[in-house]
């Protein structure tokens, strides 16, 4: 049996050509090499030079700054900020490049650990309202609308990792909302970003259904 990997559907023997798309089905053009890039061991050995760089170099610095602290005021305080400042470091920057996440991971993992950050501010300087009112919305906010856009533009409609990323902007609105709504807080961003992540997220499960009901037509003649 045959099969067209542009159409994604098998084909009896006895047909030469794709009845959907007319692509030849010869079998020797159906083998193909895709080289992908970077192949070069020299490059990716320099790429995981430079992320260990930024690593030690990153922990040498907080190390420098919480003795500087430690030496001058005897405490830690400051530093509070150096510390949570490097993890989120390394979990939105330094993870991703080197265990080579999916977007759908980076854009979730990002989204958790800069609106924990946020929170962390505002509760660590006790200047409650500006955090759980306007920053983590907008910017839940901004990452529902540039991922699902990322989804639709590049066809990222395979698989279910975009599914998971937009159900948890979901409820991490849904919640943000919640709380400024029993809380008396300021509404409307976070019922704008609660409205727009909803959407998009139902949006997205019926663009996938449709693409997914497109491929089984596809795959079964139907």
């Amino acid at each position: 049996m045959l099969h067209c990997d542009k159409c994604d559907v098998d084909i009896k023997d006895n047909i030469n050509n794709c009845p959907l798309c007319g692509r030849d089905l010869d079998n020797k053009t159906q083998i193909q090499s895709f080289v992908c890039y970077p192949d070069d061991k020299i490059w990716i050995s320099k790429r995981n030079i430079l992320i260990n760089m930024l690593f030690f170099i990153s922990i040498i610095g907080v190390v420098i700054s919480i003795f500087l602290e430690l030496l001058i005021f005897k405490r830690i305080w400051y530093n509070w900020y150096v510390i949570t400042g490097e993890a989120l470091f390394l979990l939105a920057i330094i993870a991703p490049l080197k265990f080579r996440w999916s977007f759908s991971a980076i854009s979730l993992i990002d989204s958790l650990t800069i609106c924990s950050y946020i929170l962390f501010l505002e509760l660590f300087t006790h200047s409650f309202g500006w955090g759980l009112n306007y920053a983590i919305p907008m910017f839940l906010l901004f990452c529902t609308l540039y991922t699902t856009i990322i989804i639709v533009s590049r066809n990222y409609y395979q698989g279910y990792d975009f599914v998971v990323c937009l159900l948890v902007l979901a409820i991490l609105s849904t919640a943000i909302f919640l709380y400024n709504l029993l809380s008396g807080g300021i509404m409307w961003p976070s019922l704008v970003t609660f409205l727009t992540s909803v959407t998009c997220f139902i949006g997205f499960l019926i663009f996938k259904f449709k693409k997914v009901k497109a491929q089984i037509e596809k795959k079964f003649f139907i």
